[in-house]
């Protein structure tokens, strides 16, 4: 699998963040993080993610809602969400590519990502 150009991953949880962008290095050109659903949004209107890796609970909402937003600003860019409750269906239905349940392996985002 070649690398993929880009990933945001937003999740308010730093120590998450960080072993994430540790472990998916490899497959990203650039990978960006951000802490909060606004400045998530902010980035993935210049950026252009390949991918997006969108947390559901975090300090300034539920990011559920905004999956459709994420998509409408970049169209071409997959959202996998990942959330402790089992909203799967729902991130489904709101346009959402992937849902993974946490706790999270790094196999499965793996696997995933190498379906994009």
């Amino acid at each position: 699998m070649g690398k993929k150009e880009s990933l945001i991953i937003i999740d308010d949880e730093p120590d998450i963040c960080l072993l994430l962008q540790r472990l998916l290095s490899p497959y990203f050109e650039h990978i960006y993080i951000r802490h909060s659903i606004a400045e998530g949004l902010r980035l993935n209107k210049s950026v252009k993610p390949s991918i997006l890796l969108l947390d559901n609970n975090l300090a300034d909402g539920a990011s559920l809602g905004t999956i459709p937003v994420f998509k409408a600003d970049h169209p071409e860019g997959k959202v996998i969400m990942f959330s402790a409750m089992n909203i799967a269906a729902e991130a489904l239905e709101r346009g959402a590519d992937a849902f993974l349940l946490k706790p999270v392996s790094i196999q499965s985002i793996r696997q995933i990502i190498s379906e994009f």
